[in-house]
């Protein structure tokens, strides 16, 4: 497991994942710094990046290839479906991690006043990850690469649609008195979606196509 999550970690997909990710932020930053009156919302900020990072370490066109070559070699099969979830989970905290950075040059240029991400604000994106990944690996690990991504961008636009203009009712809905209910779910969700993920996986056939 420890191998897999280097090599996934070293990846180009994951590298270039993570510069877009920067690329976007700056361009973000400069077209504040243009237009004075943006308007953020730290839930969509960090949906939005995450998205951006899951898109491009998903959509490598070389990620066939390299899992063929993968499930040549004597690694668990388990352990192969675990690696991907443990480094979207990595990615969502890098991610994050530029977001806190991006809020506090804002602040700090004085290009936009913003109190910073509360934790609140991170655990509801967190849980609007969990139920990204819980729809979109089982599907990785089933599909052909074409026809993963195709959709891969009709749930990326049907997630988009819905959090862009409810954050505030996603937040007032997850953070009520069924809280605790509200982040379990995601949980099971995540279990459930890490079986179905296991069975596409073994049932899946590694051929050039």
């Amino acid at each position: 497991m420890k191998s897999l999550l280097k090599l996934e970690l070293k990846s180009s997909r994951f590298k270039w994942a993570n510069l877009i990710v920067i690329l976007i932020i700056i361009f973000k930053t400069v077209t504040i710094y243009l237009f004075k009156d943006s308007e953020l919302d730290p839930i969509f900020e960090i949906y939005s990046l995450v998205t951006v990072f899951i898109y491009f370490s998903l959509s490598d066109i070389q990620m066939e290839e390299t899992d063929i070559i993968m499930n040549s070699v004597p690694i668990s099969k388990k352990n192969m479906v675990l690696s991907k979830y443990i480094a979207l989970l990595l990615g969502f905290m890098i991610t994050t991690f530029y977001t806190l950075i991006y809020f506090w040059a804002l602040n700090a240029l004085n290009l936009y006043k913003i109190d910073g991400l509360t934790l609140n604000h991170i655990l509801i994106s967190f849980t609007i990850f969990i139920f990204q990944i819980s729809l979109l690996l089982p599907l990785f690990h089933y599909f052909t690469l074409k026809w993963f991504v195709f959709c891969e961008l009709i749930i990326f636009v049907i997630f988009n649609s819905i959090v862009k203009s409810n954050t505030v009712k996603i937040e007032r809905l997850l953070l009520g008195k069924n809280t605790i209910l509200f982040f379990l779910i995601p949980v099971a969700i995540l279990i459930i979606s890490i079986l179905i993920s296991f069975h596409n996986y073994n049932k899946r056939e590694f051929v050039r196509r």
